[in-house]
């Protein structure tokens, strides 16, 4: 991986390299880098310990469900082919243990070679790891914003892109940035592979309006809240928001789906199909094929969701 030459202090603080066999120790990484632990955390928790002991995280699909299914699809092995001998990976958002694996087989069944795995999160998951006797796997994992990673990588560093899920895990007015870094960090020939789910199976009669509970309950919502602990910042009483547990909001002004969940109240963001294909467009990448699949998450929610196979769109003749 190539790094900034006046950056190397700053990598090696806050990044690590974790054997299979190596439990990271608590207080490995700096806790001021890190996303606090809040209401989130612990059902981040929950989902890690639930697929280390269930094989599974109950309705919601892993990357390793995204993988099989782009699997099938002729026109993955085409591209990923393109990549190099051994490709530079990053994955954007990790707590799935199989994540790093699962990854690490795809590439290999593809172009025949195994990949360099990094990750970047903006939770202190080896500690979590810790916290649940589990071991970390092997991987270098970097505590940091996915949207600012110049500091760990130059421009044109990384083959590879996972983003599997997440851009239904952080609010909409985040998006473009978090894919302008992907990118600018893609070498020529690089790819990424975004899963998202989108809003088209979401019933705008059954919202709740930010409107409604400004009018209702004198809440103001705060678009880059990524929780109720956060939201509970703002001028609302403990009964409003214990109120909007397991509740969904549609923000008039972002045209998007937010679904509170029942358990930690963590937000889950939703945009129309639509809105994704053009961002992605406008931030600089093309989709080259796609797949889509439909069911229901462990919240009962009706979801629509797509695997995306993207590429540069300044590498492709016009």
């Amino acid at each position: 991986m190539t790094h900034h030459p006046n950056s190397k202090d700053e990598h090696e603080r806050k990044t690590r390299d974790i054997p299979t066999e190596q439990v990271p120790a608590a207080g490995s990484f700096p806790k001021d880098s890190a996303r606090p632990l809040g209401k989130g955390y612990s059902e981040i928790m929950q989902m890690v310990l639930s697929y280390a002991v269930a094989g599974k995280t109950a309705g919601n699909p892993t990357l390793s469900h995204s993988l099989e299914r782009i699997r099938p699809m002729p026109e993955v092995k085409q591209h990923l082919t393109g990549l190099a001998k051994d490709p530079l990976c990053l994955i954007q958002g990790y707590s799935t243990p199989g994540n790093a694996e699962a990854l690490r087989h795809f590439i290999h069944d593809n172009i025949g070679s195994f990949p360099r795995i990094e990750t970047v999160d903006l939770y202190d998951l080896p500690h979590l790891y810790e916290v649940l006797d589990l071991k970390m796997p092997c991987m270098h994992y970097h505590i940091a914003d996915a949207a600012h990673l110049d500091h760990l990588y130059r421009d044109g560093a990384v083959d590879l892109v996972v983003q599997d899920f997440l851009l239904n895990c952080i609010p909409a007015s985040r998006h473009e940035p978090l894919l302008k870094e992907v990118s600018r960090i893609l070498k020529p020939g690089g790819l990424g592979i975004v899963s998202f789910t989108s809003s088209e199976a979401l019933e705008l009669s059954s919202a709740l309006s930010t409107v409604q509970l400004q009018t209702d309950h004198n809440l103001i919502w705060d678009s880059q809240a990524y929780d109720l602990a956060e939201m509970g910042k703002a001028n609302a009483s403990e009964d409003s928001l214990d109120y909007l547990m397991g509740k969904l909001v549609y923000h008039q002004l972002t045209s998007e789906f937010i679904y509170i969940a029942k358990a930690g109240g963590r937000f889950e963001f939703f945009r129309s199909k639509e809105e994704m294909l053009s961002l992605f467009e406008k931030c600089g990448l093309h989709l080259l094929c796609f797949d889509v699949s439909q069911g229901s998450d462990d919240h009962g929610l009706m979801c629509v969701r797509y695997r995306c196979i993207l590429a540069k769109k300044s590498l492709l003749v016009p």
